[in-house]
């Protein structure tokens, strides 16, 4: 039990799930927590979205909404995916899909967003 206070930096990758819904499920976890009868709720030390903005990351191909609500799913848990080589990539046209989709986003939440989270999450560069 409470596998995420006894393993505060263990790292969980929510692969080609996408993000849009994050947070809503945050929202509603927290308000159902919050909701129970503090004897029957789980024994954890943070409320349920404080995990998910530490120890989550969530990999998208195409999420638009996902993108438009960045700030609310967490900038620094945000990975892009080419899908590559499956068929449902958009290689060969990648770059105009970034552009299209990210063409609003600053340049540094943009990087961190396409290359800089998966570097951190699988420590490339790091020796």
């Amino acid at each position: 039990n409470a596998v995420l206070d006894r393993f505060p930096s263990l790292r969980v990758a929510f692969v080609e799930v996408d993000c849009g819904w994050v947070p809503y499920v945050k929202e509603q976890m927290d308000d159902r927590f919050k909701r129970a009868d503090p004897n029957e709720r789980p024994k954890i030390k943070l409320l349920p979205s404080q995990y998910f903005e530490r120890n989550f990351f969530y990999v998208f191909i195409t999420d638009t909404f996902g993108i438009s609500n960045r700030h609310l799913i967490g900038v620094d848990r945000m990975l892009w995916s080419t899908d590559y080589p499956h068929t449902g990539a958009d290689w060969p046209n990648s770059r105009r899909r970034v552009e299209n989709h990210f063409g609003h986003v600053p340049a540094d939440e943009r990087q961190q967003i396409l290359a800089g989270n998966s570097a951190k999450l699988y420590q490339f560069g790091t020796g």
